[in-house]
């Protein structure tokens, strides 16, 4: 699944987290996520990051927000929005995220024309 999947000629992106899960992910950063998943498939494997950048909202305790590291994220394309649900802030809206995912593969393809 891996090769058809570096084959493809499709976006690839990859969602991070907007927070960690405990005792799974504590202490992980945008570059971790993405580092740990390349162990096992492939490396350079996304050809962009979807991380998100507002830290705002009250989080259960032990849940922590997972943020880029602009120093060690350097291997991949990192594109930044403001991902989080309001009511839920350790979520994605999914309204946001897919803005984001639409505006993102128009800025590469163009717009869908009937």
């Amino acid at each position: 699944m891996a090769a058809a999947i570096r084959a493809s000629r499709a976006l690839k992106i990859f969602v991070s987290n907007v927070a960690s899960e405990t005792g799974e992910t504590d202490g992980f950063t945008c570059g971790d996520f993405v580092r740990a998943l390349e162990e096992h498939v492939s490396s350079s494997m996304f050809d962009i990051v979807v991380q998100n950048n507002n830290y705002e909202g009250n989080l259960p305790e032990g849940v922590q927000w997972i943020k880029a590291e602009p120093d060690r994220d350097t291997d991949f394309a990192v594109y930044q929005a403001d991902l989080v649900d309001s009511g839920t802030p350790w979520r994605h809206e999914s309204g946001k995220l897919a803005q984001v995912l639409i505006d993102l593969y128009q800025e590469r393809t163009g717009p869908l024309v009937e």
